[in-house]
């Protein structure tokens, strides 16, 4: 069985797809992997690549204040992570192929994590976690249960 430390050594190696040329950095996770709470976006931006954590931009400082008025820490009670680890030139959408490659890594990390609520930022991480072929705001507000449990 792996560790996240073993996961995020492969993923930092990683050169399954050409997004690996221009990364600066890959960009595994951030937070409490104990956390029962999980934070899933679409891919890292110009921010994230450069300090190789997800959520540290923009996006990343609403979604701490958010959670900070939930009375929770972002660093002791979430945990964040993508569903592809290297960003997309110009922080484009993930191609299809990109993720292919990329989501057994997620796949691996969660089962690791193992939280008991995955939250989905975004349709490329609604898309690629919920087995519904609906977008993000036909859903939105919605629980599902994935892969089985």
């Amino acid at each position: 069985m792996r560790t996240l430390e073993v996961l995020r050594d492969e993923v930092s190696s990683c050169t399954k797809c050409g997004l690996h040329s221009s990364r600066t950095n890959t960009v595994f996770s951030r937070g409490n992997p104990q956390a029962i709470l999980c934070f899933v976006g679409e891919a890292p931006g110009e921010d994230e690549d450069i300090q190789a954590r997800p959520f540290v931009g923009r996006s990343g400082k609403l979604l701490d204040e958010t959670i900070t008025l939930l009375g929770l820490d972002p660093d002791k009670d979430i945990y964040v992570c993508n569903i592809i680890k290297c960003r997309p030139p110009g922080n484009r959408r993930p191609e299809e192929a990109e993720v292919n490659v990329c989501i057994d890594y997620l796949d691996e990390q969660l089962r690791i994590v193992s939280p008991k609520i995955i939250v989905a930022l975004g349709n490329t991480a609604v898309g690629n976690l919920i087995p519904v072929e609906l977008g993000i705001t036909k859903i939105h507000g919605k629980f599902f249960k994935r892969n089985g449990a």
